[in-house]
């Protein structure tokens, strides 16, 4: 693991390189690493009040990018306990503080990917496509910004991806024992 780890910080190093060359690229990407992502609550709200099959879409899409961000990446992180690369010492261009907490893997992508892999696999695949590529942009953002590296964002990407995929193949279980007895409780408040 040693061995991926001094690949990943040397492709760090370079991108970094390439950042630091390139300042007009500093503004551009602290917006799409930072406040692009204040966008996703706006757009599930819009979703939310949609129609009933979107509503159920969303919600299930949520739910998804929830246990990727908060169940497994903190889980995974926890075990893994990698370091931030500003922590690492290792000459980054640090444009966006962060907390000084582990690293991999990156719940910023865990939680984007779940999100827009859930949506295109419930039958949203517009949104779902516009949505893969937003979360490519703000993970790759985050790794040129300094707070991750380009193996923590992959992490992400495929344990979010992956919990989508879970989740979707079970779908009947949960409608029936998890998101159809939320809904109802729901429509009563």
């Amino acid at each position: 693991m040693d061995k991926i780890f001094k690949i990943d910080e040397n492709l760090f190093v370079k991108i970094q390189v390439f950042v630091h060359e390139n300042p007009w690229l500093d503004k551009p990407l602290v917006f799409l690493a930072q406040y692009l992502i204040y966008g996703i609550p706006i757009l599930l709200i819009i979703l939310w009040f949609w129609s009933a099959p979107v509503k159920k879409a969303t919600f299930k899409s949520l739910l998804a990018a929830v246990i990727a961000w908060l169940g497994f990446a903190k889980i995974i992180a926890s075990l893994v306990g990698r370091s931030r690369p500003t922590e690492a010492l290792l000459g980054g261009k640090e444009l966006l503080f962060h907390r000084p907490d582990t690293s991999f893997p990156s719940d910023h992508a865990a939680m984007l990917f779940a999100l827009a892999l859930s949506l295109r696999l419930y039958g949203m695949k517009k949104l779902g496509n516009v949505l893969l590529v937003v979360a490519a942009l703000i993970s790759i953002s985050r790794v040129m910004v300094g707070v991750h590296f380009p193996l923590d964002v992959i992490g992400g990407a495929i344990l979010g991806s992956l919990v989508a995929w879970l989740l979707w193949m079970i779908r009947e279980y949960l409608d029936k024992y998890i998101v159809e007895p939320i809904l109802k409780v729901l429509k009563k408040i």
